[in-house]
């Protein structure tokens, strides 16, 4: 018996409206998908690495710099004895240059460390969405997945494209405000979608949405086993934070004593 598809008004066979309820069930579940790994990105991890570096960043900066000077200190000792040993006078100003572009991945690494403390400090004076702002938020951004991403609607247009990463940026920041604004005008803008009820059709998207699926919870595994959402628990448990303080203290320490050891050598070699 054939039955009327409520999408369209055509009337349709019972094999082909389980292919439409079957599309729909996947679109449903992608979008679910899509929300959990943008939240992912997009809000847990900036906000567990936020809480990482305000805990630990300034002492790990401070441990990788000292890092830093001895490995500099240790290059420039084993400098100054080739020279020495080739009879030649020491020209500690090239030595000091050339050590600058031997050691410049260092610097940047190290530029790069301060610059994400920086924005975790940042970060950490902005205000946040209250708990039932979040649940708002999140309702709001995945109808606008659902309506706009490519994932769910190969054809999308640049426009939709764009206000599609205007709702990722709102998202992101907490702007509930603009993702209500981006809500209403995608409501009124609504991508077409093929209700043709072809069969091949069909069978493609649902193969699509399939692979998308799969995807898709392929990328969230890997976010959740990588840093830094695999730190999240260890940031809550005091016990384990204030060991990885002693043993940063301890490693600062080490360096430090290495540090003194190596200019030493340096100003007794180069009498």
């Amino acid at each position: 018996m054939q039955e009327r598809s409520e999408e369209s008004g055509m009337i349709l066979s019972p094999h082909i409206l389980a292919l439409q309820n079957e599309r729909k069930c996947l679109e449903t579940e992608v979008s679910m998908l899509l929300l959990e790994r943008d939240d992912l990105l997009l809000v847990q991890c900036p906000n567990i690495e936020m809480l990482y570096l305000l805990a630990f960043g300034e002492a790990e900066q401070k441990a990788y710099g000292l890092y830093c000077q001895v490995m500099r200190l240790k290059r420039k000792l084993e400098m100054i004895r080739a020279v020495k040993n080739r009879g030649c006078a020491v020209d500690e100003e090239h030595i000091e240059k050339k050590l600058d572009e031997e050691f410049a991945e260092y610097r940047r690494q190290l530029r790069e460390q301060k610059e994400k403390l920086d924005a975790a400090k940042k970060r950490n004076l902005c205000e946040v969405l209250s708990e039932e702002e979040m649940k708002k938020a999140k309702k709001l951004y995945r109808a606008i997945i659902k309506s706009l991403h490519p994932d769910l609607h190969p054809q999308s247009t640049p426009e939709q494209i764009g206000l599609l990463q205007a709702a990722v940026n709102a998202y992101e920041n907490g702007d509930l405000a603009s993702l209500e604004l981006i809500h209403t005008v995608v409501r009124e803008e609504q991508p077409t979608t093929d209700e043709t009820g072809a069969e091949d059709s069909l069978t493609a998207e649902i193969r699509r949405l399939r692979k998308t699926l799969a995807l898709l919870q392929k990328n969230i595994r890997a976010i959740q086993s990588d840093y830094p959402y695999r730190v999240r628990e260890f940031i809550a448990d005091e016990s384990q934070k204030a060991k990885r303080k002693a043993e940063i203290e301890d490693t600062i320490a080490a360096l430090e004593e290495r540090e003194t050891y190596l200019k030493n050598q340096i100003e007794e070699l180069m009498r």
